[in-house]
């Protein structure tokens, strides 16, 4: 039987090496945090500033997930943290970054404009990943910034890419989906070693730079793409190393998946077709009923139907489809999305829970 320690009123296995806190496992003593003597990774929502003072002489706590902090100013400058990911929802943000974070993960609601990134390197041997959303992309003055990353894009501009961050050599592109704009621009950072494009369109295989433009690129790995630039990057890209080309899209399947969260279902390798189109109709058939709803005057219990039978849709696809880890957190996300899409109009905090008390994978 495994050891079970007492943190802050909370039973947690001795031996784990992370821990979520929230409002509802509140530290009071982030010192009781010791007794996990394993422990690199804290997962925290909540403004106690004082998680910072605590990581400060914590060397093996690489790894910092933070949400509803409501700081204007976050200084890891003292900690020992390489992995830094951090939802800002303030008017304006300053992160000010420690020489050893190898990885910075940006989300929230603020404008990216209105955040500024002090790292002592200039982005040397860093990883941003930002959620972009339907926002341009600020400069963040640094100019050596290693790799960059998105998702949400749903319109992206390879010029500001190139003209703020010249020598990235890795550059990763998540759409929802999205269009990308100036691709032949991707010439300009020759220092370029891999390439990531998902559920992107809006370009031509002629536009993609070859391999002689780029004579460091060694890996690019594009899926979900137009359809009608499979064949000329197939012949462009043909001497890289390590090419990835897969799920080219005609214009007919883009126009019935544009709004479609399920989307990256269709083509997985080791997902059935037909479990692809059930989750699908499963959301559509949610925001229907949801956007009903809201026309009408509805209550809790007719919100909590609609979910738990988006929940229940899923349980029967587990049953011929087993829905692994990147599926569940897919469903997960795709719930959420759907609490959004019914406003304010009913207390959320327990669905949250139902969730979980509903799904069966």
């Amino acid at each position: 039987m495994r050891e079970l320690v007492k943190i802050n009123g909370r039973n947690e296995r001795a031996d784990s090496w992370w821990i979520a806190v929230s409002p509802k496992a509140n530290v009071e003593n982030w010192q009781e945090l010791d007794k996990l003597g394993a422990l690199r990774e804290i997962m925290y929502e909540g403004n106690d500033e004082n998680v910072i003072e605590y990581l400060e002489s914590r060397r093996l706590i690489k790894t910092l997930k933070w949400s509803g902090h409501n700081q204007n100013d976050i200084d890891i400058r003292k900690t020992h943290l390489q992995n830094f990911a951090i939802e800002i929802n303030t008017g304006t943000c300053v992160i000010r970054l420690n020489k050893d974070v190898k990885s910075l993960e940006i989300s929230g609601s603020t404008p990216l404009k209105k955040i500024h990134i002090d790292h002592p390197q200039e982005g040397r041997l860093l990883r941003i990943y930002l959620d972009m959303k339907d926002q341009e992309l600020p400069d963040f003055n640094l100019p050596r910034l290693t790799d960059l990353g998105f998702k949400n894009v749903s319109g992206i501009d390879i010029q500001s890419i190139s003209s703020y961050y010249p020598r990235l050599r890795s550059l990763r592109i998540s759409g929802v989906p999205g269009n990308i704009r100036n691709i032949h621009m991707l010439d300009k950072i020759k220092t370029l070693e891999s390439v990531f494009l998902h559920d992107i369109f809006g370009f031509r295989g002629d536009d993609f730079p070859d391999t002689k433009q780029l004579p460091d690129l060694y890996t690019v790995y594009i899926t979900s793409f137009p359809a009608h630039a499979k064949k000329t990057l197939q012949e462009k890209l043909k001497d890289c190393p390590n090419l990835h080309i897969s799920k080219a899209r005609s214009e007919d399947w883009l126009e019935a998946n544009m709004n479609n969260p399920f989307r990256g279902w269709d083509g997985r390798e080791g997902m059935k077709s037909s479990c692809a189109k059930t989750a699908f109709n499963a959301y559509k058939q949610a925001c229907s009923r949801i956007m009903r709803l809201l026309k009408t005057r509805s209550n809790d219990n007719d919100f909590k139907e609609i979910l738990s039978d988006f929940v229940q849709s899923f349980n029967k696809i587990h049953e011929k489809q087993i829905l692994e880890t990147i599926e569940r957190e897919e469903v997960g996300d795709v719930y959420a999305l759907l609490l959004e899409k019914a406003g304010h109009t009913f207390d959320q905090k327990p669905y949250t829970g139902w969730f979980d008390q509903w799904r069966d994978f």
